[in-house]
């Protein structure tokens, strides 16, 4: 049994008369985005519908800003396009979403929640008041060594609204040039991120059923890498797959209890690690 446990564990088997040093995993180094590296990320979650705030306004900048009785187009026109907002939401009687993109985040030194956006309270498609929303989310930091995106994919241009906007059919219209073309690990964690994003998006009609077409690019893609998709997508009843089976598949990923190909040996090393 303890072989075993070593087995799992990934050191090596204990020899008799031999003493082996304990294995450790990597530790990463972590260090802020550069302005360029932010600008490529923010550059291509706005090619995915994805919106965030580079700062927080303050209260004295939104109470100057926004005023009672704006409609949403001219709340858009003032502040720009709100956080994911998918249609068919209740929208002019929800309100709209703020949030601080993860890389500009400011943390609290005593882990107490900060400012992380705000909220448009609307009734009836115009606006009556504003507040802030608070997280102690901490902000996310590059890891030292990770390469950069390689896939290359592209989404239609966002016209129009963003209540309008139908995030599935935006998944399903991405294009990537070749699905087949090899990975790197910040790839993998962006089709993850993807998945997850797609997964977690509210359901305007508190629907189990929503589903997304099997032969999309970014399914095809994600098939090729992450074996719980290919299944998915093998077994697909009517060429589509249900996004609560794309979160359950994917959930692993998401939470760090299944690592990524590339930590499987499959995929060549990266970050330098041997």
């Amino acid at each position: 049994m303890k072989e075993l446990a070593r087995k799992i564990a990934g050191r090596p088997l204990e020899v008799p008369g031999v003493e082996r040093p304990e294995v450790k995993p990597p530790e990463h180094k972590w260090e802020p985005y550069t302005e360029e590296e932010y600008q490529q990320i923010k550059k291509r979650r706005e090619n995915m519908g994805i919106f965030y705030l580079d700062k927080v306004p303050s209260a004295e900048e939104l109470s100057a800003t926004i005023r009672k009785g704006m409609t949403i187009d001219e709340v858009v026109k003032k502040l720009g396009r709100p956080y994911r907002q998918p249609r068919g939401l209740g929208l002019e009687e929800s309100g709209l979403n703020y949030v601080i993109a993860p890389e500009r985040r400011v943390e609290s030194p005593d882990g107490h929640a900060v400012e992380d956006g705000f909220r448009v309270h609307l009734d009836g498609g115009k606006v009556f008041g504003w507040s802030h929303s608070y997280s102690n989310s901490p902000k996310e930091l590059k890891r030292v060594g990770r390469e950069a995106p390689s896939l290359k994919m592209t989404a239609p241009e966002i016209k129009g609204p963003i209540e309008d906007v139908d995030f599935i059919d935006l998944f399903e219209k991405v294009d990537v040039e070749d699905p087949t073309q090899k990975v790197n690990r910040t790839d993998l964690e962006d089709l993850v991120g993807l998945a997850a994003m797609l997964a977690d998006l509210p359901d305007p009609n508190e629907s189990e059923k929503r589903v997304l077409r099997a032969d999309c690019d970014l399914i095809e893609t994600m098939a090729i890498h992450f074996p719980e998709i290919a299944a998915l997508r093998k077994d697909a009843e009517g060429g589509k797959i249900g996004l609560i089976a794309l979160r359950d598949a994917m959930a692993p990923y998401v939470s760090g209890r299944k690592p990524l190909p590339g930590e499987r040996a499959d995929l060549p090393p990266a970050d330098g690690e041997k």
